[in-house]
């Protein structure tokens, strides 16, 4: 969805581990390293219904992490722009539906 706002994050491979999957992604979009505070916040998932991955599962998994390095973010070539912003300024933005879904319930947990 070019031009949303999403959370850093990707895909499970097979026969990885969801925690060091979080750590990766994190990385290497951000080349954050991070915490995790509330491992799993918020869970969700659908099956998909159309295009190459119809049929499959999509599962959506959010922890709340803390920042253990230094909070200079440096993108990756995936995204060209974040924010620093609280959950209520979040949901004025263009987000993708997963995280518009998920803010709210994040918000509970912090």
């Amino acid at each position: 969805m070019p031009g949303a706002w999403e959370l850093p994050g990707g895909k499970l491979e097979s026969n990885k581990d969801i925690w060091q999957t979080l750590h990766n992604e994190v990385f290497e979009e951000t080349k954050l390293t991070i915490k995790p505070t509330h491992p799993l916040a918020y869970v969700d998932g659908y099956i998909i219904d159309k295009g190459p991955y119809q049929g499959l599962p999509y599962v959506i998994l959010i922890s709340i992490c803390q920042v253990e390095n230094s909070t200079e973010v440096i993108l990756s070539e995936e995204h060209d722009s974040f924010q620093w912003i609280t959950i209520d300024q979040a949901l004025k933005l263009n987000l993708k539906p997963e995280e518009r879904k998920a803010l709210p319930q994040l918000a509970k947990l912090i």
